[in-house]
């Protein structure tokens, strides 16, 4: 495992190679999880009550599966990008982490009053569809908070920030954050051009904070706040 490590890290090509698979097979399995909440939630509106059961094997279906792929995600991160897990935080690299992330956040909220003001839209897209399919069963509600706030940042910054940035541009890490901006901001689901700059800006900012870390752990850390914050808001609203 060392060894293939070394080689992997080392050589370039090898580098960007395993990282483009890595990306397309995560991401692939990534989509295929989701048609099994999507299952449950089409026997939910379909039968309603009757196939209870077999919508809560699914939903823990679902987990299970989202948490072998954070799993697979951080085992070839560390074979790819960097050489072993440092589990303490570092102060000054907080410091970076918070000053980005109340950037992201201020600009996030300005974005967020213009498409209110444009397009009267309170909510993102994505953010309204985790709200219709919570607000059908409470169950429902948990499992998509729960990975929202505890798997997707994980499993997002290790393809985004640690793949993308360090895995295929490792030379040219400024280009990889703008590139992995773009297809963070194009993955989640928009209704307009605010909308996207909401998302783009977020995975900017966070791209910043892996570049200036360099350490996968404070991009999550970021990026579970954000999810957090998010939770709290469509929890608040739900109980409305």
């Amino acid at each position: 495992m060392k060894k293939l490590r070394q080689r992997l890290q080392q050589n370039s090509q090898k580098r960007i190679i395993i990282s483009i698979l890595s990306i397309i097979v995560l991401m692939t399995f990534y989509y295929l999880q989701g048609q099994i909440l999507l299952r449950a939630i089409n026997l939910k509106l379909k039968y309603d009550e009757i196939n209870y059961s077999e919508q809560i094997s699914l939903e823990v279906m679902y987990c299970l599966i989202f948490a072998v792929l954070v799993v697979c995600a951080f085992i070839v991160y560390f074979l790819v990008v960097q050489k072993k897990p440092v589990w303490s935080f570092n102060w000054s690299k907080l410091k970076i982490t918070i000053f980005f992330y109340l950037i992201s956040l201020g600009l996030q909220f300005l974005l967020g009053i213009i498409n209110q003001k444009l397009n009267g839209e309170i909510q993102t897209a994505n953010n309204q569809q985790i709200i219709d399919i919570a607000d059908l069963r409470i169950d429902f509600a948990i499992v998509l908070l729960f990975t929202a706030t505890f798997l997707s940042p994980i499993f997002e910054e290790i393809i985004y920030r640690g793949l993308i940035i360090s895995g295929i541009f490792k030379e040219h890490q400024l280009i990889g954050v703008f590139i992995q901006a773009i297809l963070f901001g194009a993955a989640h689901q928009f209704t307009n051009i605010w909308q996207y700059l909401i998302y783009f800006c977020t995975g900017t900012f966070l791209g910043l904070i892996y570049w200036q870390t360099q350490d996968i752990k404070y991009s999550i850390l970021g990026h579970f706040t954000q999810n957090l914050l998010g939770s709290i808001e469509i929890i608040h609203l739900l109980l409305v």
